[in-house]
């Protein structure tokens, strides 16, 4: 079952959705262009939840700063890459990663279609 989470990106503090699984994988799910009426809740990030809830996959959706209930406004995607690094920090924390082997990902970010971009161009 979810459970309601919070964590920060900076100055801002974040809500999410958080489940652990049954495996030594997570997923960060993000959603569509907050300025076009995306969030966590989407029916898109909705479905991929679930079939990586299928898959016992970890699985972390969250609003990017100034959507729902997360604090901070939108940032044309500059501040929301380190959202995502911030979730990512934040699976780490629950113990998502906790190993360091080269040949395994145990963290998977999926992005939807508006901030792919800013996904794509984080490094960690």
């Amino acid at each position: 079952m979810e459970e309601k989470v919070c964590f920060r990106s900076g100055d801002f503090e974040l809500e999410g959705l958080f489940e652990s699984g049954h495996t030594a994988r997570g997923v960060v799910i993000t959603h569509p262009h907050p300025l076009y009426g995306g969030d966590m809740h989407n029916p898109v990030v909705e479905t991929i939840r679930r079939a990586y809830r299928m898959k016992g996959v970890a699985t972390l959706r969250f609003n990017f700063r100034g959507t729902g209930e997360s604090e901070g406004q939108h940032d044309n995607g500059v501040g929301e890459q380190d959202d995502v690094l911030a979730a990512l920090s934040f699976l780490m924390e629950s113990g998502i990663i906790s190993y360091r082997d080269p040949n395994v990902y145990p963290v998977f970010i999926l992005a939807t279609t508006s901030v792919t971009s800013s996904s794509g161009s984080i490094s960690c």
